[in-house]
């Protein structure tokens, strides 16, 4: 395993950070190249030095960095991040798909497994193409121990089995095949099914209602919007089924329609109709979150009936899983994001459903959530939390005197450093403005408040240097509050929100603790 040296490679990337906000972009990679010399296995690192890549047009030599990167990430369990970097490189190179087997196994990881499969057929599907036969074995081997049920799928294996010749292995599919009961998912379509189509042609909307009329074997009830503030509207009043979204809605995308539901927690399946076909724009409907794309002029009765069919089954499918696995995936989701894209504007998106702009530690929102799970944890096995909230001492003078560019370089170099410092265990927020939130998950206080009072040493050694020359330090306080069983989430953080302060009235720089 390659020899790691944290502290110099911090010490590279502080100065990376300050360079790149001065606006020398080479010097900065230079620095983060040495900072990756010595930690050559901190994703941080190399995502931050292939978007300098990127800035200065070195596209091959962001990619092979992202994918040094997204092994790092995937190394260190911080599956979310290294999916984030497969993402990056699809943006910069769609042609790219030795990434997707990668995509696919951290959504597995990420318990996204309907997500995973998706990648993992088109890879198999393109390998076979290329007539990259064992690679189409590996990754359908890989797909079999996933213990695939749905029919569809399970078929849909085989018959590439079969199409390489390996007939033994689609035998053992076999018995894999089976459907889901109706009563196991906890069918629909036995009452009639309401329909939200969000188009604003008339003839489109005409020919979509004919169509579903054709239909005889379910009963379907079409309500219209016709524009995109009605069509989110109608949406998130969450009376529907199933929502038929046109691509084009005036100035905006059904894309951004699907996207902005999304954000304010809408979970209603969404098929996107479109009247141009092709791969980037099935793509970027698979990122926002589409449960299926189709073609307008190309799907006909039959193809629609079925595309319904599959987006509610899997819809409910996904809400049971949600229900029964909820703490499953507190345990091993370090980030959320519903929707990932090819495009800036859904990049943003992600960006702001888990994770803090400048800072890239978790959200408050996420933060919480993955916290409230946690004090389930905590409860079932009977064992401790502890939060610590962290403040940067006179921060507002650091902005008034040096600027808030200055003031951003700081909050960024002791994101960093809280990073860098604590277990992989440890989920790390940022809380609000320069304050931070480190959540402890099943450990005490006596065995936290060595590592926060030495990393408060850390911080008030680390020396920064304004745009004048002039060098400065920080200092930062700090409130934990233990959790022993008693209390909510709202009275964890008021009582560490009372210890910051009664650390603050005290004079600064230093460590307050309170039990519950």
């Amino acid at each position: 395993m390659p020899t790691r040296n944290k502290s110099q490679s911090a010490e590279h990337y502080k100065k990376a950070i300050d360079l790149e906000a001065k606006g020398k972009i080479q010097q900065a990679i230079d620095e983060l190249e040495m900072a990756v010399s010595y930690d050559p296995l901190d994703g941080n690192i190399y995502n931050r030095l292939g978007d300098l890549y990127i800035k200065t047009g070195k596209k091959e030599k962001a990619i092979t960095v992202y994918k040094k990167g997204i092994n790092a990430y995937r190394d260190d369990t911080f599956y979310r991040s290294s999916l984030a970097l497969c993402k990056k490189v699809l943006k910069y190179d769609p042609t790219n798909v030795d990434v997707y087997p990668i995509m696919g196994k951290l959504l597995v990881e990420l318990d996204a497994k309907s997500d995973a499969l998706t990648y993992l057929f088109e890879y198999v599907e393109r390998q076979q193409e290329n007539q990259d036969v064992e690679s189409v074995i590996e990754t359908l081997d890989y797909m079999k121990g996933l213990g695939i049920k749905d029919k569809a799928q399970v078929e849909r294996m085989m018959e590439i089995y079969k199409s390489i010749g390996r007939t033994d292995r689609a035998d053992l599919l076999v018995e894999k095949g089976e459907e889901h009961k109706p009563e196991d998912i906890k069918l629909v379509f036995d009452r009639t099914i309401n329909i939200l189509l969000v188009e604003d042609d008339e003839d489109d909307y005409i020919i979509t209602k004919e169509m579903l009329e054709e239909i005889t074997e379910i009963k379907f009830k079409l309500e219209r919007a016709r524009t995109y503030t009605a069509g989110l509207e109608f949406l998130m009043a969450s009376n529907y089924d199933v929502c038929l979204l046109d691509y084009h809605l005036g100035e905006k995308t059904g894309l951004d329609l699907l996207r902005a539901a999304i954000e304010q927690g809408c979970t209603l399946p969404v098929i996107l109709l479109t009247g141009q076909g092709g791969r980037q724009v099935d793509l970027e409907a698979m990122y926002a979150g589409a449960a299926d794309y189709l073609v307008k002029g190309k799907v006909d009765a039959v193809g629609l009936e079925r595309s319904i069919r599959y987006a509610i089954e899997r819809n409910l499918l996904l809400q049971a899983l949600r229900k029964n696995e909820e703490k499953l995936r507190a345990q091993v989701v370090r980030a959320l994001a519903l929707t990932d894209a090819l495009t800036e504007n859904q990049k943003k998106l992600h960006t702001q459903a888990t994770h803090d702009d400048l800072t890239n530690l978790f959200n408050r929102r996420h933060f919480m959530e993955i916290m409230d799970a946690a004090i389930t944890d905590a409860v079932d096995s009977d064992k401790p939390l502890c939060l610590c909230i962290g403040d940067i001492d006179h921060f507002k003078e650091i902005n008034d005197q040096y600027g808030h560019q200055m003031g951003d370089q700081v909050l960024a170099t002791f994101s960093h450093l809280l990073n860098t410092k604590f277990s992989k265990d440890t989920v790390i927020g940022r809380y609000g403005g320069d304050e931070f939130c480190i959540l402890f998950p099943l450990i005490s206080t006596q065995k936290i408040l060595p590592q926060i009072e030495q990393f408060r040493e850390e911080v008030s050694t680390t020396g920064f240097k304004s745009e004048s020359g002039e060098k400065f330090n920080v200092k930062a306080s700090f409130g934990i509050a233990e959790f022993t069983g008693k209390g909510t989430q709202r009275d964890i953080f008021r009582l560490a929100d009372k210890a910051l302060y009664e650390a603050k009235e005290a004079g600064r720089n230093r460590t307050v603790v309170k039990k519950l």
